[in-house]
């Protein structure tokens, strides 16, 4: 699909090439290419501002998801907040809870943690039932 109401500059297509930036169109957004296609046929109410890792953070009713370059939502659970992906890794809460989600949209534990912190190095910074504790790329605490 086209979109044709906006003027894209030459500056703008010069710093597009082979990447997305977003819109806002009518009071909604979504990203365009260099070519003026929309990534995706969904109208958000927000968009973040570029991909970290393949992902943008995109909000739709209140809710948070990730939209990939492909222009699918990452999920089907919509989330209270999403922050960017670190190697490979997103955290997402839902009800004051958070978890890690994975790049094809499965979430890394069966448990929800109080809190969730960047993964570096391989493994992500848990606290749960007041602990801090590690979480690798497995779901597996590591104590």
């Amino acid at each position: 699909m086209y979109y044709t109401n906006f003027f894209l500059s030459r500056e703008l297509t010069d710093k597009l090439r082979g990447e997305f930036t977003r819109v806002e169109i009518d009071g909604k957004w979504n990203f365009i290419n260099e070519n003026g296609e929309l990534l995706s046929n969904e109208r958000f109410d927000y968009c973040g501002a570029s991909f970290y890792e393949g992902f943008a953070l995109v909000m739709l009713n209140d809710k948070w998801n990730y939209i990939g370059k492909n222009g699918k939502v990452l999920s089907d659970q919509w989330f209270d907040a999403c922050w960017s992906f670190k190697e490979g890794i997103g955290v997402v809460e839902l009800n004051y809870k958070q978890n890690f989600i994975k790049e094809n949209g499965e979430l890394l534990s069966k448990e929800w943690f109080d809190c969730c912190w960047d993964f570096k190095e391989g493994s992500g910074m848990v606290k749960w039932n007041g602990k801090i504790n590690f979480i690798n790329k497995n779901g597996k605490l590591l104590k």
